[in-house]
C-alpha cells in the first residue's frame, strides 16, 4: 500500500512502484517491441497523463502539452531493450514511423 507523506510519496513508496512496475514490464506477453511499448505504457502512465501529454518533448511550438515524466520513459525504453534487443534510438524510431491502429 502506498504511504505517503506530507511533500509526496516516500523514497520505499516510490522504490516499491517502480519495482512492482518494472516486474509487470517483464511479463507482460507482447509478440513485438511496439506492441510491448502500448501495453507497457498503459502499465507505466494513467490514461490522463497520457492524454494530456506527449511521450517526448514537442520540438514544434504548436503544442505545449509537457512530456511524460522521463524516467517512467526511460524505465520502458531499457525493458523494450532488455526483452527484444532493440535499443532506444531504434524504438523512437519505430514508434514515430508507426501508425496507432
Amino acid at each position: 500500500m502506498n504511504t505517503l507523506v506530507k511533500d509526496g510519496p516516500s523514497m520505499s513508496t516510490i522504490k516499491s512502484e517502480r519495482s512492482d512496475n518494472e516486474l509487470k514490464l517483464q511479463r507482460l506477453a507482447a509478440k513485438d517491441p511496439y506492441q510491448f511499448v502500448l501495453q507497457g505504457m498503459d502499465i507505466l502512465f494513467t490514461k490522463q497523463e497520457m492524454a494530456a501529454s506527449l511521450l517526448f518533448k514537442s520540438k514544434s511550438p504548436r503544442s505545449n502539452k509537457p512530456p511524460l515524466d522521463p524516467k517512467r520513459v526511460e524505465v520502458l525504453l531499457q525493458a523494450v531493450d532488455t526483452k527484444f534487443g532493440v535499443d532506444s534510438y531504434n524504438i523512437i524510431k519505430l514508434i514515430k514511423n508507426v501508425e496507432i491502429p
